[in-house]
């Protein structure tokens, strides 16, 4: 059983919430192991920082070892906190905010968002998407860094935005897109859910994202 509870601000942000999911406890490596051959034919693995630690290591490993796309979304701050000590070696992708970056680290980085970005890109990591609300996004490695604007958008409910903008990029690989045609579709998606109350956009189809990816960045 998973319960789950929001409060929003007036200006659409959340406020404080709260999750509790039964099932988690039973989500371990032992049921993984289970499933190896089931995993071994993913092309690409999300997982997030509900999971137990133990689990999450286990993903990280397991995608290194077959060379699988590993991406992590870390949920919260006390969530991403779990990172902090893990190995990330080779993993493909992290997705966390200002406030998630300085809850991943475990070691000493420069001063500023590029310090910690730069020290979880030493730790292995080989993409950090730092998010940025209505300021933009970037994705970092060790050689470049690709940057986008936010679409300007009429926020009724932030609620979702984040995994929206996951699922539009996922979109955008597994359709072999570019760096920054990725982002665009992420951007999109989560202009769309930041416009409604709700998580799910009713109606969406890939064509209609690729008109509004269209319309909100024409060039």
């Amino acid at each position: 059983v998973r319960w789950k509870f929001a409060v929003l601000g007036t200006d659409g942000e959340l406020f404080v919430g709260t999750v509790v999911n039964d099932l988690e406890p039973l989500l371990n490596s032992q049921l993984l192991e289970t499933k190896i051959e089931v995993l071994k034919n993913a092309g690409l693995i999300i997982t997030d920082t509900n999971m137990n630690p133990e689990c999450i290591q286990w993903l990280i490993q397991f995608c290194s070892d077959h060379s699988i796309p590993c991406i992590i979304e870390p949920v919260s701050i006390p969530k991403a906190k779990k990172l902090a000590e893990m190995d990330l070696s080779n993993l493909f992708l992290v997705t966390p905010n200002e406030v998630e970056l300085s809850s991943i680290q475990s070691i000493a980085s420069e001063p500023g968002l590029k310090g910690m970005i730069n020290a979880l890109l030493a730790r292995g990591v080989q993409h950090v998407w730092l998010r940025q609300g209505e300021n933009g996004s970037t994705i970092y490695d060790k050689n470049s860094h690709f940057s986008l604007h936010a679409p300007a958008v009429n926020v009724i409910d932030t609620t979702g935005a984040g995994d929206a903008a996951l699922a539009g990029w996922v979109h955008g690989f597994v359709h072999e897109k570019s760096t920054i045609d990725k982002i665009r579709y992420g951007h999109t998606l989560a202009a769309l859910v930041l416009q409604q109350k709700g998580t799910i956009v009713k109606g969406l189809t890939a064509e209609k994202l690729e008109e509004e990816v269209n319309r909100l960045f024409p060039n």
